[in-house]
């Protein structure tokens, strides 16, 4: 008898697989599988809101920022955790959430950002030399 379900780890890391795979050959795969790594401890520190400003003040000079907000934002929308109807305006609209769904919020890109860190060292075989940010 086969289960028909997946568990909620499995389509996270499912979603994040995808993105990743797609991102394994860019120019920038070293240095977006470093941002990876770093991601869970800055959301940590910064917060939620304060992160995704990070993100999108750095994709300015260093388009890896870019695309982790882009993944994010699309993991989000792919797990209906949260669909923003504006792609420019995410974070004006997480600014309206209640603190309840914006802990949940919070904790589940926490969680996608956990599953970026393990999958992008495993398919980025790529390593950034330290300091070169």
């Amino acid at each position: 008898m086969a289960l028909d379900f997946v568990t909620r780890s499995q389509r996270y890391s499912q979603i994040v697989f995808m993105k990743i795979q797609g991102y394994v050959d860019s120019p920038n795969a070293a240095k977006y599988k470093s941002l990876c790594k770093k991601s869970g401890g800055l959301l940590r520190t910064m917060g939620l809101i304060q992160f995704l400003v990070f993100l999108k003040a750095k994709s300015e000079k260093m388009p890896q920022y870019g695309d982790l907000l882009k993944h994010l934002q699309q993991e989000l929308k792919d797990l209906k955790a949260f669909v923003s109807a504006n792609e420019n305006n995410l974070i004006q609209e997480l600014l309206k959430e209640k603190l309840p769904s914006y802990m949940k919020l919070t904790k589940t890109v926490l969680t996608l950002l956990q599953w970026h860190k393990r999958i992008a060292e495993i398919l980025i075989k790529a390593e950034e030399v330290e300091g070169a940010e």
